[in-house]
């Protein structure tokens, strides 16, 4: 497919939501988009943006109110001679990308201007973004929007495409609660749809019934009313709409869907149905309150919101990650509480009907399928019907094929991403897991962090180091070293296994799993 030629403009490249619901994108300059790309476009487009040098990183706050433009990007959108504070208009419609203006040729190549070292990121509310930046922020406030479940989500009227501001519903009354049916018709249940009684919100189960998605009115922020709206007449008042709502669309796993979307998957058997109160009266709907979307400026978040992607990416202690979106798909971290084991989820942007997962040892990836269609009901679409593959993690096969289509799937880069995941979130563990030397000492006084109290050669293996600490360091013969902290080795914890272990390997890399699910390093 021949690509749409255009100026040069930042595109973006992975998108990344922290569990706290603050949203960091990665950003570079583009000298074309494709409105649609193969998948070994979008291949080549990673490898590339991964070794460009130019690539700069955007911030949202994790209320969605403030947005942070560090001087990586500020360095970018100078190409052209423009200032980090200068404005640029844009089509009105949206998009991807972030126009960058040419300026006209020089007679010598001039290199791209640079901010001092010294320059303070650029900061901003997301509501009132310079139409410079807008399409930045359209990106973060879209992403962060589809995915986030714990927290609000926040729609500023500024960052609507012309489209949704065209198909706004304005109401004089707040829009606070759906009502869920209580039984459903036979071709709802065949397409995996269920409707609200009142026909605002809508749910729909994906072909592969591990994700859904849910559409709902959202409270659109919109600007305030001017002087002379403030104190209208009463008759005005009356008719004056109040409340501005947009429709939101978000996407959830099954296995961990929203309390208020757990009525609607009960009727497609996809969960338990919710314990109804006792001397409930019997209604032919279910109601819940639908999230609400207005988050506050007071919010504390907002004031120490000051992120950077060094600090994120710090290998000593990174940050935790909730959801990440690259140009190949979305990995979502699956945890029933923080001190769970983990699963990561993967959809394909190249195939929808496809999901893969993997299991909470990270030892299989299991590949799920649409259901086949000579299954009539939901209740039949069971595993065996949607054609689901297990493979091994760490012995993948070399390709690997769509099981009804016979399309090649990008196997080997989803692993090599969920265990990239799996090992930023065992290194954001670390401080919390890994026991104070001081406080071991207090407890234990021959303890102490440098204290050899044995060592034991085995011959053919390594050597074996215990220090007071209760830490103990391998160094194998094959110049691999490993090191349990103290609750690993049993010395803090009556459960042993339970800590973390850092392993060198021969290369000088250092990785750093977990003792009860050492993944890559079982041997």
């Amino acid at each position: 497919m021949t690509a749409a030629k255009t100026s040069p403009s930042l595109a973006w490249h992975r998108m990344t939501l922290f569990a706290d619901g603050a949203v960091e994108g990665r950003f570079h300059v583009a000298a074309h988009t494709d409105a649609h790309t193969d998948a070994s476009t979008d291949a080549w487009a990673d490898a590339w943006a991964d070794a460009a040098p130019d690539c700069g990183y955007a911030h949202l706050s994790p209320a969605g109110l403030v947005l942070v433009i560090e001087p990586s990007l500020l360095s970018l959108g100078m190409h052209g001679g423009h200032s980090p504070d200068s404005t640029d208009s844009t089509d009105g419609h949206g998009g991807s990308a972030v126009p960058v203006p040419a300026a006209p040729a020089p007679a010598a190549p001039a290199p791209a201007a640079t901010p001092p070292i010294d320059t303070p990121p650029l900061r901003m509310l997301a509501s009132a973004v310079p139409s410079r930046w807008r399409p930045v922020a359209r990106e973060l406030v879209r992403f962060r929007n589809r995915f986030v479940s714990d927290a609000a989500a926040h729609v500023p009227l500024d960052l609507l495409d012309r489209d949704e501001q065209g198909r706004l519903l304005k109401t004089s009354s707040p829009i606070e609660m759906c009502r869920w049916p209580t039984s459903l018709s036979d071709s709802s249940r065949q397409r995996r749809v269920v409707e609200s009684v009142d026909g605002i919100v809508r749910l729909q189960v994906d072909a592969h019934m591990q994700t859904f998605v849910v559409r709902y009115p959202a409270l659109v922020d919109t600007p305030p009313l001017d002087a002379d709206q403030q104190h209208p007449s009463s008759l005005t008042r009356r008719r004056q709409p109040l409340f501005t709502y947009t429709q939101m669309e978000q996407s959830h796993p099954v296995r961990h869907p929203p309390l208020w979307c757990r009525p609607a998957l009960a009727l497609l058997g996809l969960c338990d149905p919710m314990p109804a109160a006792a001397h409930a009266v019997q209604l032919p709907y279910t109601a819940v309150w639908i999230p609400q979307t207005q988050p506050a400026l007071s919010h504390p978040s907002n004031a120490a919101f000051n992120p950077s992607h060094a600090a994120h990416a710090d290998p000593s202690c990174p940050k935790p990650v909730s959801v990440v979106a690259t140009r190949s798909g979305v990995f979502r971290v699956l945890r029933h509480h923080p001190t769970a084991a983990m699963e990561v989820q993967v959809l394909l942007h190249a195939d929808p009907s496809v999901c893969l997962c993997t299991n909470d040892e990270f030892t299989f990836i299991s590949l799920h399928t649409a259901p086949t269609a000579s299954a009539a009901t939901v209740a039949e679409h069971d595993d065996a019907a949607g054609e689901t593959m297990v493979y091994k993690m760490f012995d993948p096969p070399p390709v690997a094929h769509h099981p009804q289509s016979g399309a090649v799937l990008p196997l080997h880069a989803v692993i090599r991403e969920c265990l990239d995941i799996y090992y930023n979130t065992t290194k954001c563990e670390t401080a919390l897991w890994t026991p104070k030397s001081r406080a071991i000492a207090d407890q234990h006084p021959l303890a102490d962090a440098g204290t050899v109290v044995e060592t034991v050669e085995v011959p053919g293996l390594g050597h074996f180091t215990a220090f007071g600490d209760g830490r103990v360091r391998v160094a194998f013969d094959d110049r691999v070293v490993l090191e349990l902290d103290a609750k690993a080795s049993g010395f803090t914890s009556s459960t042993p296994r339970q800590g973390l272990c850092t392993v060198i390997d021969r290369y000088g890399d250092e990785v750093v799993v977990r003792a009860e699910r050492p993944v890559g390093f079982v041997k």
